[in-house]
């Protein structure tokens, strides 16, 4: 297969996730979430110490404090640095599953069950510069509460400065769960 019947494809499959609604005869998208925002949490940690420039892995914790079970898949993600120095760079970058959820690397779907929290990684471009960059994550996911038909589209959001998400790093390596 060449390169560029490849990359149709990809595109194909990829341009209901970044239009956010599927382009299929007769389908509906989800409906947005009915759930209170205080059900669902994410937090971010960096587990190793930064680099100032290449690849880390920034992990982020999702969180159900619904009283049901809910069924999750992650659709897209995205992250931004942003320096304290108006002049000083900014790194942002998004990706989208290109199934529409999960990944060969990341299962599908996944359940949690009222108070459970999953664990999941991925890579991030570091800033570039040493400093205590602002950084800004949001997931978006697709969910469902178990037994229901109707799924939702919601986005996680987390900000914070670089030192809290290694400073949440650090409490879980030392036995405490994020909240």
């Amino acid at each position: 297969m060449n390169k560029s019947r490849v990359s149709a494809m990809v595109l194909n499959w990829s341009l209901p996730i970044l239009l956010g609604a599927p382009l299929l005869p007769g389908a509906s998208a989800p409906i947005p979430s009915q759930t209170s925002s205080a059900e669902l949490t994410l937090a971010v940690m960096i587990l190793d110490q930064p680099p100032s420039a290449g690849v880390l892995r920034l992990w982020i914790v999702v969180r159900n404090s619904a009283t049901i079970p809910r069924i999750f898949c992650r659709e897209s993600w995205g992250y931004s640095w942003i320096s304290s120095d108006p002049n000083g760079p900014g790194v942002s970058e998004s990706k989208g599953s290109l199934h529409g959820c999960g990944d060969d690397d990341h299962d599908a779907f996944w359940l949690l069950l009222p108070g459970e929290r999953r664990f999941d990684s991925f890579e991030a471009k570091a800033p570039g510069l040493p400093g205590n960059y602002e950084l800004h994550v949001d997931v978006d996911l697709v969910e469902k509460p178990l037994g229901s038909t109707t799924a939702a589209r919601r986005t996680l959001s987390w900000s914070g400065r670089m030192s809290d998400a290694v400073a949440l790093g650090e409490s879980l390596k030392a036995g405490r769960l994020p909240k």
